[in-house]
């Protein structure tokens, strides 16, 4: 999987996922898919494999992402930088929404093709499934 030399008659076992829709409060429908077993351990992998690369090229914006001890750090500077009484200083904190279903797929396939284009074949390959479906699905239409 790590090489992409999967049987493409294999990979939607390998690649697909358990669908449930769990409903909101507002009766809306919140769809949640589980991986499979091999694609998780994969993802495990990957991210292991990836780490001190991606500290790397997030350092020094983004410590909790491949830095050891990067979000203690953060946390030690933080209160360093309020418990000084010669100074009024604020913080401010701000989460405007929960990120997740707002990121373009397409966007994260470009930086890991420009950043870590040796990881692109094993992130890439769920989408160009998913292309090749589509494609087979609109010939029969």
């Amino acid at each position: 999987m790590l090489r992409r030399e999967v049987p493409v008659s294999v990979c939607p076992l390998l690649y697909g996922a358990t669908s449930t829709a769990l409903r909101k409060k507002d009766c809306g429908i919140w769809p949640i898919a589980v991986a499979t077993v091999f694609r998780r351990t994969l993802g495990n992998i990957l991210s292991r494999r990836a780490m001190s690369e991606m500290g790397a090229l997030m350092r020094p914006c983004q410590l909790g992402c491949g830095t050891r001890g990067g979000v203690k750090a953060a946390v030690h500077a933080t209160r360093a930088f309020m418990s000084d009484v010669e100074e009024t200083r604020a913080l401010l904190k701000l989460n405007f929404a929960n990120a997740f279903n707002t990121i373009r797929r397409e966007e994260v396939l470009r930086a890991v093709h420009l950043h870590m284009p040796h990881f692109y074949p094993t992130v890439g390959m769920p989408i160009t499934l998913i292309n090749r479906f589509n494609r087979g699905l609109n010939r029969t239409a």
